[in-house]
């Protein structure tokens, strides 16, 4: 048996700590989670009472390792930043590329594509933040960028199946048709960067919105008579809500 093994540490298993258990992992994958001691002659890893958890998973990365995905929307681009979040424990992201021109993205998701097909590790997909947002709250977006949704943009978005696809939108700048057309189409749309009322936000949900990009920030704020994109997140059981810690 080609097995390895992981002893003597505190190990979280995506629901619950377990202490005293034995990791054994068999050609880079994790076979088996148990009370036993080593089974074979393999090599033994002693975390010294140290925490092991799977890695974490971040859907909104715009550089790291010294460079920026909008800066060069590129293969080593995406490796140096992959490589940089991993070493904080990040095996798994999303490049994020926030509100550029129809070049840079095509760019981007042709970089994100060939990173895929020679398995550079930790590149799961893509985040497009924007440009169909809010004017209004647009944050660091260069607004000379920002522009209404188009058909032919809808047809390029709607043809993206080989990887998991993140499109940050403005609901009130894109409306409930183009997020139900984008969302059968297989992408996660999510909310962001936007002014949409508790309303707007709910007919979004219904739409098949499925989430908010830095809930609280860069959208209106939740208010006693109008809680807005805010309320509306927090009130759904079914949506997700990432939060700029």
């Amino acid at each position: 048996m080609n097995a390895s093994f992981v002893t003597n540490g505190r190990i979280f298993d995506g629901e619950a700590f377990q202490d005293g258990m034995t990791v054994q992992i068999e050609n880079g994958r994790i076979t088996e989670v148990s009370s036993r001691s080593p089974v074979s002659d393999g090599p033994v890893h002693d975390l010294d009472g140290r925490l092991l958890a799977p890695g974490f998973i971040d859907l909104q990365v715009n550089g790291g390792g010294g460079v920026m995905f909008n800066d060069a929307p590129t293969v080593e681009t995406l490796r140096t930043m992959a490589a940089a979040h991993r070493r904080f424990g990040s095996t798994g992201l999303l490049p994020t590329l926030i509100s550029s021109t129809r070049e840079t993205m095509h760019q981007a998701v042709e970089a994100v594509r060939t990173a895929i097909d020679e398995d550079v590790p930790g590149i799961l997909g893509i985040h497009l933040e924007g440009p169909f947002l809010a004017r209004e709250r647009r944050g660091i977006h260069d607004e000379g960028k920002l522009r209404p949704i188009r058909e032919d943009d809808l047809d390029w978005l709607c043809s993206l199946h080989e990887f998991p696809v993140l499109l940050t939108v403005a609901p009130e700048a894109v409306g409930g048709d183009a997020i139900r057309r984008l969302a059968g189409a297989g992408l996660a749309v999510f909310a962001g960067h936007s002014m949409a009322t508790c309303e707007q936000t709910r007919e979004a949900l219904d739409a098949g919105l499925r989430g908010f990009t830095h809930l609280y920030n860069a959208m209106a704020p939740f208010t006693q008579r109008e809680p807005g994109i805010v309320g509306a997140a927090l009130e759904d059981r079914e949506s997700y809500a990432g939060l700029i810690a």
